[in-house]
């Protein structure tokens, strides 16, 4: 007997010692994705409950408060299958206000499978620390858009260098063809263009360097330089002034005319013809050293531009006034900043008619340039023989007009001049009979 008693007091003791320790192993923990963070951004909480063996039932929950926090979520779960000895919750929480949001457990029971009833786990709690938002001013950019300095490596300026002053001079000796220009920010964080080498050619050059500051504002520095040239030729062009260009490489040559020589005054003038066009060109260069062909004609210039679209070429003349169409109104657009002059229909018409010459046929034709397309296109000569015919038929409509409103208007005016006669004769007879009538009365 004695020895059954010491069998079960074994066995019980086993037993608990068996089942003390499932409940050790058994835990309860908390974690969050960041121990820190800002207001307005978010921190997920995990909560984890581990078991020995496979988890039946838990009970509990967990919930945060602070900072602008205040809510949980339940810890609930079932799994008759108890196939997992692992459990995990998580709940988000966005803080509105800065301090420290307190997340904890409350009555967290765990039932295992190793266990015949559900237990306790205790309580875990974590805080988490909320900043303010850290306030970055925002970047101010200098505007310094000033040079510290501006040099020509081996030639003078007409003055002394200020960052106020913004244009200046310089002469080069003829044969001179590129010289190099240092320009210097007076802020580190500006940018410079139009300084290094820079290529010049015979008569006036204007160069320009522009400083842009940090924060976009640009300020721009003028150097006007002058190549001497051997004997210039001077002309004048609308009051303006120009050069003469001699040498071959300062404008390239224009397609479909051939280089020639011809004479002005008493020197050979380079110059380029077209026999089909019959045009002779020469290359001149304007004050500010803007250079560009013109069409010279017996000691006469014209400007030189030809129009291209779309393979076709034309030379923009101008435009005879016996072609302007009735209340079609004059008006400019822009093709590869050259701006040309013709007709539209309406202020807002993107059609304009022009007169040009054919670099074709050496014709001249009117042609019609779409500016939305880009387009280019012989205008319908037929349409100009319809418009003169619809002219005279309209002089033709107006004069019938006139003259069935004439007629019509001698008619209304005979007609009412005859009732109104007619009207004014039978009141005299009225009246007649009237009186004859008062006669025999009173008789």
């Amino acid at each position: 007997m004695k020895k059954r008693n010491l069998v079960k007091i074994l066995l019980v003791s086993i037993f608990a010692f068996v089942g003390i320790s499932d409940v050790s192993a058994s835990s309860l923990s908390m974690k969050a994705s960041s121990s820190s963070v800002t207001r307005g951004n978010t921190v997920t909480i995990t909560t984890t409950i581990n078991a020995d063996s496979g988890i039946y039932t838990i009970e509990g929950s967990m919930s945060c408060t602070g900072a602008g926090v205040d809510g949980g979520s339940s810890l609930t779960y079932n799994d008759i299958d108890t196939k997992s000895k692992s459990k995990s919750f998580t709940y988000t929480i966005k803080p509105t206000a800065s301090g420290t949001v307190t997340c904890k457990t409350s009555t967290v029971m765990l039932r295992e499978l190793a266990q015949e009833s559900n237990y306790s786990l205790g309580s875990k709690s974590i805080t988490i620390k909320v900043n303010d938002p850290v306030v970055v001013p925002p970047k101010e950019y200098s505007s310094n858009n000033n040079l510290s300095s501006l040099t020509i490596e081996g030639f003078e300026l007409d003055k002394k260098f200020d960052k106020d002053t913004l244009e200046y001079n310089v002469e080069l000796p003829n044969e001179t063809e590129t010289i190099t220009i240092k320009a210097t920010p007076a802020d580190d964080n500006a940018t410079v263009k139009g300084d290094g080498n820079i290529k010049v050619s015979e008569g006036s050059n204007k160069i320009e360097i522009k400083v842009t500051a940090e924060n976009g504002n640009v300020k721009t520095y003028v150097i006007n330089a002058t190549v001497k040239e051997l004997d210039p030729i001077e002309i004048t062009i609308d009051d303006k002034k120009y050069t003469i260009i001699r040498k071959e490489d300062v404008l390239e040559a224009p397609e479909g005319f051939e280089k020639t020589t011809i004479k002005i005054g008493d020197d050979d003038v380079l110059a380029y013809k077209n026999d089909t066009l019959g045009y002779t060109l020469v290359g001149l260069k304007d004050e500010a050293g803007n250079s560009k062909y013109y069409i010279y004609d017996d000691g006469k210039y014209l400007e030189f531009n030809i129009l291209t679209a779309r393979g076709l070429s034309v030379i923009v003349l101008d435009y005879p006034k016996d072609k302007v169409f009735d209340n079609y109104i004059l008006g400019e657009f822009e093709v590869n900043d050259i701006k040309y002059k013709g007709y539209k229909s309406t202020k807002n018409s993107k059609f304009y008619l022009i007169y040009a010459k054919s670099m074709e046929d050496g014709k001249e034709y009117l042609y019609q340039y779409d500016t939305s397309e880009g387009t280019l296109q012989k205008y319908n000569e037929d349409i100009l023989d319809l418009v003169d015919k619809y002219k005279e038929e309209k002089d033709k409509y107006k004069l019938y007009l006139i003259i069935v409103a004439s007629v019509f208007g001698v008619a209304v005016v005979a007609t009412i001049t005859t009732l109104i006669i007619k009207n004014k004769k039978g009141r005299k007879k009225t009246k007649v009979k009237s009186n004859q009538i008062n006669s025999d009365i009173n008789f």
